[in-house]
């Protein structure tokens, strides 16, 4: 069955750099292309905090090309470097981002001041964000620890940092790091803002995911619907509020979903999507994630002809804002994939599964429980299509994913086990099947008993 992907909450954004004490510093150095740097620096965070991005963009560029004749010791540099790449990151232009960020690292490193750096700290989790953002997860969890370890434990970014780094875990699938991580982000954010706070709101929506991904959907249901309670009782909510509602609803409606409660689901979907597209515009990637998640909705309902249309849209965005081989690009292959097969499409459902597979398991990793779903897809139609024993390959190691990631005794496990047990008959390899039935009856009497 497609799967509908979590809106994602913005990671909390480090603000672009005011420059107001440098530009002294700068006109001092003399020169005409010091001055000419000078002008487009100060022009491009104008324009930036104008909201006037194309200008801001425009101008950041130019001011880099001039930095980039000074030399890599001269702090001019290293300014036109951060300032790009926070607006790119900010304009959601992660991959132009992600090297310009990397190359300010390196030159704060390089510093003999990168022991106290709070630049250094700051563009750590910068471009963790941004890593985060391109899919690649193992990178942004480096990132994260190393600007953790650098916080100190009164630091607001701390609780910012902890809560993307357990997002990070989530991704990658280990769920035990995640809520660890998840959990402290949240206890620290209730003792520095107060339980009413977004910062709250924002911690307990990722600790919903996790809870959505363990398969308690009760209690992700709680913790969304508390997270909408306190983003609409702000008094004057600003644009970031606004969008993690349309966040929080969003998700609140894939919990509906996967519960069955569909006439719950629908209006707080379309209300996400309305939200994301006035705040972000039609196509932006977070409008992607609410119309993939109308498009699982359709395909519950078994309407594959409204479906399709929504995923295919749903993946020209990601492919062309986060490239082909970014996992939430391959996360709408493999529903566009699924719900093909599911209209009697195959052939044109493989191509699509396969591929969603392969990028997934480049970015997560094939043990990762992200990958259960996609091996169960697959599975599914091979299995279908009369090809056993390729259907037996991938639902068995689709069982073996969800046995070490959620352990023996869950629900994901079950139907994992039920799904194999079941091929195993058609296969008429009766001892294997009787022997993973046993395990079936005995995870339901102790899911029953718990």
């Amino acid at each position: 069955m497609a799967r509908g992907s979590f809106n994602k909450q913005s990671p909390g954004r480090r603000a672009l750099k005011g420059l107001a004490g440098i530009f002294v510093t700068a006109l001092a150095l003399g020169g005409c292309a010091g001055l000419q740097w000078s002008s487009y620096d100060k022009d491009g965070v104008s324009a930036f905090k104008k909201g006037n991005f194309e200008e801001a963009e425009i101008n950041m560029k130019e001011a880099l090309k001039i930095a980039e004749g000074f030399g890599i010791k001269d702090r001019r540099l290293l300014i036109s470097l951060e300032n790009l790449g926070a607006l790119y990151h900010d304009l959601e232009k992660f991959q132009e981002a992600e090297p310009l960020l990397e190359r300010a690292i390196k030159i704060r490193e390089g510093s003999a001041d990168r022991d106290k750096s709070a630049e250094l700290t700051n563009d750590l989790g910068l471009l963790a964000q941004v890593k985060l953002e391109n899919g690649h997860y193992k990178e942004a969890a480096a990132l994260y620890k190393k600007a953790i370890a650098r916080s100190h434990k009164d630091d607001r970014s701390l609780i910012t940092d902890l809560g993307n780094l357990g997002i990070v875990y989530l991704e990658l699938g280990e769920l035990s790091d995640a809520e660890a991580s998840l959990s402290r982000s949240l206890e620290l954010a209730n003792k520095t803002y107060g339980k009413q706070h977004p910062e709250v709101a924002y911690a307990r929506t990722n600790l919903g995911r996790l809870y959505f991904e363990k398969g308690a959907l009760n209690k992700a249901e709680n913790q969304f619907k508390s997270a909408i309670e306190i983003y609409e009782s702000q008094k004057e909510p600003n644009p970031d509020h606004k969008a993690a509602v349309a966040d929080a609803v969003s998700n609140l409606a894939t919990v509906y979903v996967e519960k069955d409660e569909l006439e719950k689901a629908e209006p707080l979907m379309q209300k996400g999507l309305n939200i994301r597209k006035k705040l972000n515009g039609e196509k932006s990637i977070q409008a992607a994630y609410s119309l993939n998640n109308i498009a699982t909705f359709y395909t519950r309902q078994g309407k594959f002809g409204k479906a399709i249309p929504l995923f295919v849209e749903t993946l020209e965005i990601r492919k062309q804002r986060l490239g082909e081989n970014h996992p939430d690009t391959a996360v709408t292959m493999m529903n566009l994939g699924t719900c093909y097969f599911l209209d009697g499409k195959t052939k044109q459902a493989e191509p699509l599964l396969l591929q969603a597979m392969k990028v997934k398991e480049a970015s997560v990793g094939e043990n990762s429980p992200h990958m259960a779903t996609t091996l169960n897809n697959l599975a599914n139609m091979y299995e279908a299509e009369g090809e056993l024993a390729k259907a037996e390959t991938y639902y068995k190691k689709a069982m073996e994913i969800c046995e070490e990631a959620y352990g023996r005794n869950n629900l994901k496990t079950l139907h994992a086990c039920m799904k194999y047990a079941n091929l195993l008959a058609k296969r008429n390899k009766l001892k294997e099947s009787a022997q993973i039935s046993k395990r079936v009856d005995d995870i339901r009497k102790v899911l029953k008993d718990g």
